[in-house]
Order: C-alpha cells, then sequence, then structure tokens
C-alpha cells in the first residue's frame, strides 16, 4: 500500500500545474536588476541595481568591476603569478597532483580577495522611483505568457532595426536579468541574453516569453545614464 501511495504522489507532482503567488506592491520585498555587456569576451561591464522598499520606493546601484579586471589592476601580482605557473607548467598540469593543488589554491586566493572587494561595496543611491513604474513591471513579469507568433503578429516592428530572437554570432552579448522577491519568500527570475535588438525572449520558470511589455516596464524604471541595454529593450517599439 505504501509503494501505491508513492506513485500516487509522484503522479501527481510530476502533472500538475503549479500556480504561483501573486507578487504585488503590496507583498514585494526586493527587485534586483543586472544590467550587464560582455564585449568579444574582452571587457564585461555591468551595474547591479535594487529596488528597495521603506518609506519610499527607491533605486539602487552597485557598480562592481568585474573578476578578471579586479585581478589585473588591483591584484596583479598574485594574477600574473599564476598565469606564468599555468604558462610554464601547461603540459605537466594534469601529471602533477602538487601543481594541480597550488594552482588550485591559487585561484581560491585570488577569488576570496575578490569576494572581500565585494563586500567592500557601498550601494549609492539612484532615485526614487514613481510606484505605477514598480506595478506595470511586476504586472508585464505576470501577465499570460506571449509567444513568437503572437509577438510578431501584434507589433509592428522598426525595420531600421536588427531583430534576432535568439543568440546568434557577434562581439556584443547583452543580458539582463531581474530577480523579484515577496515578503512571503516567493520568487520570480526573468532574464534575456538574445544578441538583437530588444533581447528577446524573456526566459521566466524556463518558458520563453516574448511579451514586449516587460521591456517597456524596465525601461522606464533603468536610469538613461546608468545601462549598457536599457535603449536596445525598446529599439522600434511604438
Amino acid at each position: 500500500m505504501k509503494s501505491n501511495n508513492i506513485w500516487v504522489l509522484l503522479s501527481f507532482l510530476f502533472s500538475t500545474s503549479f500556480s504561483f503567488a501573486q507578487i504585488t506592491l503590496h507583498n514585494v520585498s526586493s527587485i534586483s536588476i543586472l544590467d550587464k555587456v560582455n564585449i568579444n569576451y574582452e571587457s564585461v561591464k555591468y551595474y547591479g541595481f535594487e529596488i528597495r522598499f521603506e518609506e519610499k520606493i527607491e533605486l539602487w546601484v552597485k557598480n562592481k568591476i568585474p573578476q578578471k579586471a579586479f585581478q589585473e589592476q588591483y591584484n596583479a601580482a598574485k594574477f600574473d603569478s599564476l598565469l606564468a605557473l599555468i604558462k610554464d607548467h601547461n603540459k605537466d598540469v594534469f601529471g602533477n597532483d602538487s601543481l594541480r593543488k597550488n594552482i588550485r589554491s591559487m585561484r581560491i586566493a585570488l577569488y576570496h580577495d575578490y569576494e572581500h572587494y565585494l563586500d567592500t561595496i557601498a550601494w549609492g543611491f539612484v532615485q526614487t522611483l514613481d510606484s505605477n513604474k514598480v506595478i506595470n513591471l511586476l504586472a508585464a513579469l505576470q501577465a499570460p505568457f506571449v509567444e513568437k507568433d503572437t509577438f510578431l503578429a501584434q507589433n509592428a516592428l522598426d525595420p531600421s532595426f536588427d531583430y534576432i530572437f535568439g543568440r546568434v554570432w557577434t562581439s556584443y552579448y547583452p543580458m539582463v536579468g531581474m530577480t523579484v522577491i515577496s515578503t512571503e519568500g516567493d520568487t520570480l527570475i526573468a532574464y534575456c541574453n538574445s544578441q538583437g535588438d530588444l533581447t528577446l525572449p524573456w526566459t521566466i520558470r524556463g518558458i520563453e516569453n516574448f511579451n514586449p511589455n516587460i521591456n517597456r516596464a524596465l525601461h522606464a524604471i533603468l536610469p538613461e545614464e546608468m545601462s549598457y541595454n536599457r535603449d536596445r529593450l525598446v529599439n522600434g517599439l511604438e
């Protein structure tokens, strides 16, 4: 009987479409936003934003130096030593346990230095946000998903822009991500990394979503002077 109960439970778990609690302005705890670009795998730049909900709704920013840039600029001695060790003993690494452990310990030390650096960065206040902007973002993120064909049928796109829905081979790799957390602990994660204009589709809970209202709502929140992908989000949208 116990075995039958287990199979019933498993069948329920894998056949049920779970519903998630709606996150609104009344129960949202925080919204984190990542605006990032990788240029030809040589230069990574990004802004980390946080929307805080206290007496007012405020946008804060933490402009971090990427790990590689930190190592090259502020930890050059350790970083150069690691590179030299790998270069001089490249062929011996896999056959030398002591050498592998030494390289690994150097990498861990570099990572811990970077973690310490991250702890020292202070958040900076950007601006107070209109509540309607946040309401629009939450509504767009939780609206019914829009499929690609529906999006193309409902939106007149400007042909002067390059709409490539999916990843392609260029030297510019954008990434925009959001994490929304409610006061009850519910979490919603959304991200997009297409290299074409609009950067669609978004991926939310593992499903592609071509809802352009997410782009519009996020564009209205990101500050013009602190963004790498803000304009790309709405290029050609009416």
